[in-house]
């Protein structure tokens, strides 16, 4: 006989009332149970693994190596779960501090504005604006629109900016090509002409980054790679 039937019968003979309160403690201390017994089986499962590799790779077998193995392991998992949950807010990437610290300029003059106010919650985009006198950056994440359909969207998004170009309004015959450069991303091309610079985390995100006035070449490369390093250290 299970403890929840025989609970049902305790309850239906004396204080039902009483004991259904009772029933729903059991059932969520149950519950409870069986998610810390999860947590622990899988920690378990993992602690072989590590230990496995490491047996394999002739290493030495050190409990503190693999206890701080297995929260690394933790951690990237709570972080694949919350990206799951949306895009990341873009402003907290970038503080106004950093913004100055790239351009050369003064911290109270750059202001920044938040470019997703009134966008939908399930929107595959948000994006911020950082603007001082006549001049401004504008960053946008993307996220994988199908990622159930499409798992090379990243790799895809890429080579077409590579092979196809954009146009630009004031130019629609013409197409701008996109070239590689080196930086945080599994992916980094951009082109100076645009002032836009792209880069890729993984399949699933793609970081955009686009200059808003007159900067030389060399300069955009330079701080673009800068603030997209700030902005991956902290995604």
């Amino acid at each position: 006989m299970t403890r929840n039937l025989l609970l049902g019968i305790i309850c239906s003979i004396a204080f039902l009332a009483s004991c259904k309160s009772d029933a729903k403690e059991l059932q969520t201390s149950t519950e409870a149970s069986e998610t810390t017994l999860t947590k622990s089986d899988t920690r378990e499962r993992d602690s072989l693994q590590i230990v496995k590799k490491l047996e394999s790779g002739g290493r030495d077998v050190n409990p503190a190596e693999i206890s701080k193995m297995l929260d690394q392991t933790e951690e990237l998992k709570q972080k694949s779960l919350a990206q799951k949950d949306g895009i990341p807010s873009v402003c907290p990437l970038l503080s106004p501090s950093d913004i100055a610290s790239a351009f050369g300029i003064e911290e109270s003059t750059v202001k920044e504005s938040d470019g997703n106010r009134q966008s939908t919650p399930n929107s595959n985009s948000k994006s911020c604006f950082w603007r001082w006198n006549d001049s401004g950056i504008v960053v946008q994440i993307s996220d994988n629109p199908l990622p159930e359909e499409v798992n090379d969207w990243g790799t895809r998004y890429i080579n077409t900016k590579k092979s196809t170009g954009e146009k630009m309004m004031s130019s629609a015959e013409e197409r701008f090509l996109f070239t590689d450069f080196k930086g945080p991303g599994k992916y980094n091309i951009y082109n100076p002409d645009l002032g836009k610079f792209y880069a890729t985390k993984g399949e699933d995100l793609i970081i955009s980054l686009i200059f808003n006035g007159n900067f030389k070449k060399r300069k955009q490369l330079s701080i673009a790679t800068e603030l997209l390093d700030a902005i991956f250290d902290k995604l």
